[in-house]
């Protein structure tokens, strides 16, 4: 796995990540974590557990059940949970109730660092055509809106993270172009999802967003085909 196997091969003589600047770090782990979504991925990509009745919450189980095996086989430096709260500064004062909270499909967190480094997971079913009793434009919107990427962009997830798409209809081009047309209609154009070229990770259906200033990183959108 990369950075994360050296990690892991270091993991207790902690005096050499104080020499790893935190953006470094976090840009080393991003791209493992990334990576180990999509090795549970392939482990579970037959489709037949998921197109009968396509459920977001049964696959985001079936991810973390992968990813749990890979991280205890691998012996990696990092856990993940599923359906982790978001308890916000309102929420802790008991100014709002903790049913408000905001829940991460999943969500990574490194040990064994002086600066621990979480990753969160949003992950949203999508469509290309009207099926499975959903409507695509209802699912497009979920994506972009406060029920997706608006969750990082709008500061209510406090850790950073990417955006998962389970594609359980359709063709993940299609579906790419009718995200890009809502963030045009409701964010700008600057902020379309566009292919990441880098060649940093291992999956080719991987896209990147930029949203300055109100996020400093770049948001990944990783799209997995179940159809």
């Amino acid at each position: 796995m990369g950075f994360l196997k050296e990690y892991k091969d270091i993991a207790h003589a902690s005096k050499y990540f104080s020499e790893i600047p935190s953006e470094e770090l976090f840009e080393s782990f991003q791209v493992q974590f990334i990576d180990l979504i999509h090795k549970a991925y392939r482990r579970i990509k037959t489709p037949d557990p998921f197109l009968d009745k396509p459920d977001e919450t049964q696959i985001s189980l079936s991810l973390f059940d992968a990813l749990d095996m890979i991280i205890e086989q691998d012996n990696l430096p990092c856990f993940v949970v599923p359906e982790l709260h978001e308890y916000t500064e309102e929420i802790r004062r008991g100014k709002k109730s903790t049913l408000t909270a905001k829940r991460y499909d999943l969500c990574f967190q490194s040990w064994s660092t002086p600066r621990k480094v979480k990753f969160g997971v949003e992950a949203k079913l999508l469509i290309e055509n009207n099926s499975f009793g959903k409507l695509t434009a209802t699912l497009i919107n979920e994506y972009v809106s406060q029920k997706g990427m608006g969750k990082f962009i709008n500061g209510i997830y406090k850790n950073r993270g990417c955006m998962v798409g389970y594609v359980v209809e359709g063709e993940i081009a299609t579906i790419v172009e009718r995200i890009n047309h809502r963030i045009e209609t409701i964010l700008t154009k600057d902020q379309r999802l566009v292919k990441d070229t880098s060649k940093k990770f291992q999956s080719d259906e991987l896209y990147k967003s930029e949203h300055t200033p109100k996020l400093d990183y770049t948001l990944y959108h990783l799209m997995l085909q179940f159809s």
